[in-house]
């Protein structure tokens, strides 16, 4: 179950980038999260403090 609901966290994260997408005009921002941060996503506080960090500094277009 905690699986899942990691999965759509990811999910979500994805679909919020995917909507984002295309600030740039000549080229792409793609980042990818290793999955020790996967595991740290569990805690609700942590992956919004992070995303908020990031989203602030980089427009991203996709999510590996």
């Amino acid at each position: 179950m905690k699986i899942l609901r990691l999965f759509s966290l990811v999910i979500c994260a994805m679909i919020c980038a995917n909507s984002y997408a295309g600030k740039y005009k000549n080229f792409k921002v793609s980042t990818y999260i290793r999955s020790y941060d996967i595991v740290k996503m569990k805690d609700q506080k942590f992956l919004e403090e992070t995303w908020e960090v990031v989203s602030k500094q980089v427009d991203l277009d996709k999510i590996y």
